[in-house]
């Protein structure tokens, strides 16, 4: 049985995502529960999802900004009133991953989370359709870089350092869109939620998600004697 660690325990914690909805879709309920628990939560968007759409009439700029306002009001619905946006182009994360890289440095140093929820990046025994796009890899390496070792070392990216945003070190890494979980959370009372969260990407949302959504909770709560449940891998940082 996997291990559940966030039981009761209210801290500052960063989720860092690609796109708006990568959040509510494979983390919206353990984000509500923890809100809930008394942690404070902070929501890194790397693009604005700018090309997610088959829409040939509409432009990248509206997108984006219709994207953006769909993350807001899914952020408030689990509780969470901080959304940062760094607004890179959507597909294009892994050609600009050592600006990112210091952008996450930067923000690291700045919420000092002890905690960070982010992409999977190593597929386990089987690769996911979503385990495929770049920008999911690309975000999630990045990420962890920054958090170890990048965010606690003195002599990376000094001049942040040298501004007043002096070094600091993630306690643990919890990663999502994984195939092969090791940590759960029980998200029951927190499911709903997570659905009106995942209702307000309109613009990505389909009949079809929800039900897949509820299998896939339950599917992972079943094994762990849980109703509900997300999964992740943890890693506990030196």
């Amino acid at each position: 049985m996997g291990a559940s660690h966030q039981e009761g325990v209210a801290m500052q914690v960063m989720v860092v995502a690609a796109h708006p909805d990568d959040i509510e879709r494979h983390c919206g309920g353990t984000v509500a529960r923890w809100i809930r628990d008394g942690c404070s939560i902070v929501f890194v968007l790397c693009t604005s999802g700018n090309r997610g759409s088959d829409d040939p009439e509409s432009t990248p700029e509206q997108l984006a900004a219709l994207r953006e306002a769909e993350q807001r009001e899914a952020a408030a619905l689990v509780g969470v009133t901080e959304v940062v946006f760094l607004r890179h182009e959507d597909g294009g994360l892994p050609f600009v991953m050592p600006q990112l890289r210091e952008e996450l440095v930067r923000l690291l140093r700045t919420y000092r989370p002890e905690r960070l929820l982010t992409h999977a990046f190593l597929a386990g025994g089987s690769y996911l359709p979503y385990q495929l796009h770049p920008d999911h890899r690309a975000a999630g390496d990045v990420a962890v870089q920054a958090a170890y070792p990048c965010a606690g070392g003195p002599l990376f990216y000094p001049a942040q350092v040298a501004a007043g945003l002096t070094p600091h070190k993630v306690r643990e890494l919890y990663l999502f869109m994984t195939d092969a979980p090791d940590t759960f959370v029980d998200v029951t009372d927190t499911f709903a939620s997570k659905l009106q969260a995942v209702r307000a990407h309109r613009s990505q949302h389909s009949a079809a998600l929800e039900p897949r959504l509820r299998e896939r909770a339950e599917a992972l709560g079943r094994a762990q004697g849980m109703r509900l449940a997300e999964g992740f891998k943890r890693v506990v940082l030196p």
